[in-house]
This record gives structure tokens, C-alpha cells and sequence, in this order.
């Protein structure tokens, strides 16, 4: 009988302590639900445009895919709200290398590239006194995420090519953001590691990647999933690391043949943030998710990239410009990215004046005030003297009015110069007359009372 109460006393604690275990364990996984769920209820910008694809949801605090050659966005979630992000940081490192520096210059480590590091943040080992080639180096950036190899690279940049030092290279990024057209962007390193002052956002993130795309060097870098530094002077053996972005990967699950570049991130206060370029149906896109959760930021890019290819044509623009407003495209393959349903009747087209060269402009296409891109143009007489009231001649000639004017008034001040100067001499030499008139008077003077 005792048995049987022992027995049954256990099996009631066994049930009790199961109940509070699952009880723990809802109350461990609750937070993740509600933040996932919420996460999921935030609005899609885009999906308020009307007749516009509607996307599913996504896990990233804030994501967008923009067109790389016309600027358009087809999905927008928080595109401008202020986000860290982590190592993406690097791909403007690495753009402002490609336009300033050569691959084959030398990348030598500083005791100030290296001894920032924390024994957790992404490295491969450099010693100060090191030297390595930039083009080895850059692999060690995009692949291996290498924060000191970042630091480094900056710095001789900085020095080489901007008469500076590693805080000049920090002020270029800055700027060069700003020419990319970013508007919620501030850098204060070049790897990435948190400061609260260095932000950016999902827009301006697109906008960098879409530039550094033009570069075959960097699309031929990302073809490779793998690469080796040889010995050193200071290190005799290898170093190899592999392409850290998993849609890059051969051997992920993630893996696409259309991407052709991109770069992740991660630091607590930023979570996952990652860019990702694909090619495919004669289109080229870029994606960017900021503040993600472990597998959904590959999910969630999947998600948006395929939304992306599979809602929207491209559509050329060079046989619907106007002959008599648009003399040439500075791009003969321009073309907007539409949604499929979305007929280019629908779109609306401005052309706006550049400070470029006369005659210079944009031709602007908006639907509902979302604009959907940007081409440079070279305008007609006609279209513009319609937009501006005046024609290039006319331009001209008040330009050469202005020059004559300007001559006219010159050469009048130099006659007025000249006036005053031989005035000035005149007087000094009738001074000089006189005085001499007066010593001779002096003298015949003094002459004539001695005699």
C-alpha cells in the first residue's frame, strides 16, 4: 500500500514538474513568437502602391530590392529608418579601393590595424610589419570578413591616394556615400564593429552595393568560393578562407547560380545583415535585409529576390522617349523595371535640368509618386527652350554679351588706370621743373650778392 502511495506521489510530482517545464519553455519561446509575429505584421511599403505585386512578409526589421541599373524600388520595408550595419560596412570600403587604388599595390599593417581587434571579431592573424598585396587583401575583406585587413586597406588608401592617413579614408567614405545619393548614412570605421555613430539604412546599403556591381573586378572576385595567401615576410606559411556568404556557396542550401555578389554581417546590436546580387531574367537586382534572425535572413532574401524576378519586366525606354524633346539616352539600353500587369502608359515621365553641360537632363518616370528610375539625356533645341524659355543659342549670346560687357569694362578700367598714371607723371615732372627753376633763381641769386 505504501508503495502504491510512493508510486503515485512521484508520478503526480513527474506530471507537475513536466507542467512547469513546458510552462518555462513557452515562456523561453514566447519572446521570439511575438517578436517574429510582429515583425511579420509590419507593412510592406510597396504593397500599399496601388496595383502593385503584393509581397509576403518578412522577418528583417527592414529590407528592399532595388533595380542596380535604374534605381528602382519593387519591394520596400523601412527603406529609410536608420539601422547598423555590421561587416556590409566593407563593400564601401572595398568600392572606394576599386575606384582609387590598384590591386597590385602594398597593403603593409600598422600596430594601429591590428591591436583594435577583440579576441572574438572576424581576422585571419596579420602581424604588425606584415605586407600583403590589395588584391589579397580585398579577398580577405569580402570573404573572410577580416576587420584588421579592413583597417589596413584604409589606411594605405588613405595614405596613398588621399594625402592622409586612416581618418581621411573615414571622411571619403562619408562623402563618396553622400555622391551615391545615400540619405541616412554615417561612417565611422571601415569593418563595421558597433559604434553608435555609424548607421546607414536598407535604401543606402542598395545604392552602394549597386555601384560597387559595376566593377568586373569585384564580380570576378565573387565568382571564386575559396582563397589562399601565400607566405609573407613575416608569416612562412598559407592562409586560405572561404566565400562566407552562403548564397555564394556551392555547397549551401542557399546557393544560386544568379548571384553575382554580395557580403554578410553580424554584431549583436545589428543581428544578421546581409546584401545579395542576382542576375536572371535580363534583370539585375540587389537585396538588402538589416536586423534578421539566423536562417530567415537567407529565407528572407530568397523570399524578395524571387518576388522580385518573378512580378516584374523589364522594359526599354529608348523607342518611347520623345524625338523632339530628347535628342539621345547617355544609356541606348535604358530600360525600367514594371510590374508585370503595369502598362508604361500608366507611368509618368518628367524631364528635369542637370548642371552637367547645356542641355543636360534627366528623364524621370514616377507611378503614384514612387519613382521607378533616372536616365541621363541630352536634350533638343526644342525641348530645351520648352523646358528652360531659351535655346542653347540664346544661351550663347547672352554668355558672349556678358564676355563683351566684360571686356568693355575692363579695358575702360585700364584706360582710367592709365589716365591717373600719366597724370601722376605729369605732375611729378612739372614738381621736378619747378624745383629745378627755383635752385637756378637761387643760385644767380646768391651769384649776383657776392659780386
Amino acid at each position: 500500500m505504501r508503495k502504491k502511495r510512493l508510486l503515485l506521489c512521484m508520478l503526480m510530482i513527474g506530471i507537475l514538474m513536466c507542467n512547469c517545464f513546458t510552462v518555462m519553455a513557452e515562456e523561453v519561446e514566447n519572446p521570439y513568437e511575438k517578436m517574429k509575429a510582429d515583425s511579420y505584421a509590419t507593412p510592406i511599403d510597396t504593397n500599399q502602391i496601388n496595383d502593385w505585386p503584393q509581397a509576403l512578409p518578412v522577418y528583417a526589421d527592414a529590407a528592399i530590392v532595388m533595380d542596380i541599373k535604374s534605381g528602382a524600388i519593387l519591394f520596400g520595408k523601412k527603406i529609410k529608418e536608420k539601422h547598423y550595419p555590421a561587416s556590409i560596412t566593407k563593400l564601401l570600403t572595398v568600392l572606394i579601393t576599386l575606384e582609387n587604388a590598384s590591386l597590385t599595390d602594398k597593403v603593409e599593417f600598422t600596430e594601429d590595424s591590428v591591436s583594435f581587434l577583440n579576441f572574438d571579431d572576424a581576422h585571419i592573424g596579420m602581424r604588425p610589419g606584415e605586407i600583403i598585396s590589395m588584391e589579397d587583401a580585398l579577398y580577405a575583406v569580402l570573404f573572410a570578413s577580416a576587420n584588421e585587413v579592413s583597417h589596413a586597406v584604409a589606411e594605405s588608401v588613405g595614405k596613398q591616394y588621399f594625402g592622409g592617413n586612416y581618418d581621411t579614408f573615414i571622411e571619403r567614405m562619408n562623402t563618396r556615400s553622400k555622391e551615391l545619393g545615400c540619405i541616412n548614412s554615417h561612417w565611422t570605421n571601415s569593418y563595421g564593429l558597433h559604434d553608435n555613430e555609424h548607421y546607414t539604412c536598407a535604401y543606402d546599403m542598395a545604392k552602394i552595393a549597386s555601384a560597387i556591381s559595376s566593377y568586373d573586378i569585384f564580380r570576378n572576385m565573387m565568382k571564386k568560393s575559396e582563397h589562399k595567401i601565400g607566405v609573407t615576410n613575416l608569416v612562412n606559411e598559407e592562409r586560405v578562407f572561404q566565400q562566407l556568404h552562403k548564397v555564394l556557396n556551392p555547397y549551401s542550401e542557399y546557393y544560386s547560380e544568379n548571384c553575382i555578389g554580395g557580403k554578410t554581417g553580424y554584431t549583436e546590436e545589428a543581428m544578421n545583415t546581409l546584401v545579395t546580387m542576382e542576375e536572371k531574367n535580363d534583370m539585375q537586382l540587389v537585396a538588402v535585409v538589416l536586423h534578421d534572425y539566423g536562417a530567415e535572413t537567407y529565407k528572407d532574401t530568397q523570399k524578395i529576390l524571387e518576388y522580385g524576378f518573378e512580378n516584374f519586366k523589364k522594359v526599354p525606354i529608348a523607342d518611347q522617349v520623345d524625338p523632339k524633346k530628347i535628342e539621345k539616352l547617355k544609356d541606348s539600353d535604358a530600360s525600367l523595371i514594371l510590374p508585370k500587369d503595369l502598362e508604361l502608359s500608366k507611368i509618368k515621365q518628367e524631364i528635369v535640368l542637370t548642371d552637367k553641360a547645356i542641355r543636360a537632363g534627366q528623364l524621370v518616370y514616377t507611378y503614384e509618386g514612387h519613382e521607378m528610375g533616372r536616365f541621363d539625356v541630352i536634350m533638343t533645341e526644342e525641348g530645351y527652350s520648352s523646358l528652360t524659355g531659351h535655346t542653347k543659342k540664346n544661351t550663347v549670346a547672352k554668355e558672349n554679351t556678358k564676355k563683351t560687357e566684360k571686356e568693355e569694362s575692363e579695358h575702360e578700367n585700364l584706360m582710367k588706370v592709365e589716365i591717373v598714371f600719366f597724370a601722376l607723371m605729369l605732375v611729378i615732372v612739372i614738381m621736378v621743373l619747378i624745383k629745378i627753376i627755383l635752385i637756378i633763381k637761387r643760385r644767380r641769386c646768391q651769384s649776383r650778392s657776392r659780386r
